[in-house]
Parts: structure tokens; sequence; C-alpha cells
């Protein structure tokens, strides 16, 4: 309050009324979380939410305003009441802290900063590599996956599906890599295995790997067997013998035998018999083996060609008498 006193002859000196000013404590900030938030590029983020303990402060009402910590600026967006959105337009990493004021009285708090980190969507840097193997081969490698960016901790879900088929069938557990022991070469055909990874925690597209070709050719056959009966005389030849093969995978390796003895040097579709092979009377069996060089192939035996060997025509009778005519 004031008193005035008046220089004037017999004046009262005048006392105003009281002004009554009360302080209190600042308006109180009594919860921000503060957990870190990490999410990919364009996803939903978890509101930012300050709370003030009711009656703090003086009766006014409570202005909001968040700000960049980063930039030192205001926040982008609607950054002027108790709940803030962050942006997660961009990949970037941004501290956000709310300002809570009752302007006419001064009073203010300021909460705890928030960090955000925003990462760029998934990517797959690593993708599985197929094979191709014979009818119950074993796979000889496991099938790996890797990625980048992406936000939490990744879930990997493992597929596959038998090309023509539609409907894929999950394999393996969550892991960066499909064991394989787990793959299927029980029956021949052409199937594809990927991963997908997703982001449950970090609101992440999912990431899916190119696919796999697992190819399983069936066994070696022969499709082209030796001529099977060739009967010649002693001291005879008979033409080159052939094979071929279908299905398998790698080169072949080739071994011609002899009555089932194996003929060196025989690696070649093509076994010409020396005629030395045909001096002596008797029956001579000729076959074939192919090997392949893939993963699993069975070796494919063609049937056996039949050479016999017989004593030629033997003239056992001719009037040598000298005809007069």
């Amino acid at each position: 309050h004031a008193d005035v006193a008046l220089s004037g002859n017999g004046c009262d000196t005048a006392t105003s009324d009281s002004a009554m000013v009360i302080v209190v404590d600042d308006p109180l900030i009594i919860s921000i979380d503060t957990s870190t938030q990490t999410i990919c590029e364009d996803a939903i983020p978890t509101n930012l939410v300050v709370t003030v303990q009711p009656g703090s402060g003086t009766t006014e009402p409570y202005e909001y305003l968040w700000y960049n910590a980063t930039t030192g600026l205001p926040a982008a967006g609607i950054n002027n009441i108790d709940t803030y959105t962050p942006s997660t337009a961009v990949a970037d990493t941004t501290y956000y802290y709310c300002v809570v004021t009752q302007p006419t009285s001064g009073c203010e708090d300021i909460s705890d900063t928030v960090e955000v980190i925003v990462n760029e969507a998934p990517e797959i840097t690593e993708d599985p590599i197929g094979e191709t193997v014979c009818i119950d081969a074993n796979i000889t490698n496991d099938l790996v996956v890797e990625y980048t960016n992406g936000a939490g901790t990744p879930i990997y879900q493992w597929y596959y599906v038998e090309i023509g088929n539609t409907i894929p069938i999950p394999i393996g557990t969550n892991n960066d890599t499909l064991d394989a022991s787990l793959i299927s070469t029980a029956n021949d055909g052409t199937f594809l295995y990927w991963c997908e990874i997703s982001f449950p925690t970090g609101d992440c597209d999912i990431a899916r790997s190119d696919s796999a070709e697992i190819i399983v050719n069936p066994d070696p056959i022969i499709s082209l067997q030796p001529d099977s009966l060739h009967t010649i005389c002693v001291g005879g030849v008979i033409d080159s013998l052939t094979i071929d093969y279908d299905n398998g995978v790698g080169s072949p390796t080739y071994q011609w035998y002899k009555n089932g003895v194996a003929i060196p040097n025989t690696d070649n579709p093509s076994y010409l018999p020396p005629a030395s092979d045909f001096l002596t009377t008797g029956i001579i069996y000729y076959h074939a083996d192919v090997a392949l060089s893939g993963n699993g192939c069975d070796t494919a035996t063609s049937d056996s060609a039949m050479v016999i060997v017989v004593d030629d025509p033997l003239i056992i009778s001719i009037d040598t008498s000298t005809q007069t005519i």
C-alpha cells in the first residue's frame, strides 16, 4: 500500500488500500515419457504428452509450446497443446521439449527432453542364393538374408512355395539364416525361398528379400541305349556304341565296361570296340555309366549291348573235278 502526504496546511495523510501479491510455485510438469522412440520414415509415431499437476501455478489457464531442441525453434505442426505428434517425414534424430506457461503471471515450467529417431525404411542388402541339385540331395549352403536401416528388433519369417502354387508355406525360425537341413529335396520341381523382415515396434514397412530358386531335378536316366544285339563273325567289327541321358545336373563323366570290367580312357558318350575284341568266338557285353558332377545325382547305367562272335561259315564240300564240256 502507499501513503500520500501533502505539504499544505492541515492536510491529513491519505493511505491506500493494500495490493495483495500471492507468490506461488511455477506450474509443475509431473510427467512426460522420455523414452527414446526409434521408428521408420513416414511411420506413425507415439504422441508426446506432457502432464501438469492440477492446481499448480496460478489459476490462469496453462499455455503449451513445443520446441525442437535441435534447432531451438518451435516445433513444426500443431505445437500449442499438451500433446505433440513428432514428424517422421525425414530420417533424422530430433529432440523435443515443452514449455508450459501462465503468461500473465510469468509462471512456467520446462519439460525434460525427448529423443525421436527416424530411420530410413529397411532395405535388403544380401539376398539368399539358390542351388540346383538332384532329387534327395543335401542342400550345400544355408540361405542367408541381411538388411540395413529399419527400426526396432526385427522379426524374420522364411517362406517357400513351389512354382505353380500360390500359397506360401512358412518355414524355419526367427533368424536371418535358414538352415540348409530344413530345405527338402524329396520331390523334383522348382521351389522359391524368401524371407520377410518386419519391425513391429518401429512401424516399418516389411522388407522382402528376392527369392532363391532351389531347383530339384530328377536323377539322370539313359535316354538312348546302345544297340542291344550284334552278331558278327570272328575278325569282324561293329559300329560305335552310343548312349545319351536326360535329367540330372552338372557335367557328365562316362565310363564304358566290357563284361563288367571298366575300360580305361572311355570318358565319351560313344565307344568303338576294337577288332581285337572279336578274334575268338564268344559273347561280349558292353555297357556304360554316366556320373554327373551335380549335387546328389545318382549314376545312370545303360542297358548292355550283347555282341555274339561266331565262326565264319564253313565250306565243307565242293566238287573239284575238272569239267570238260
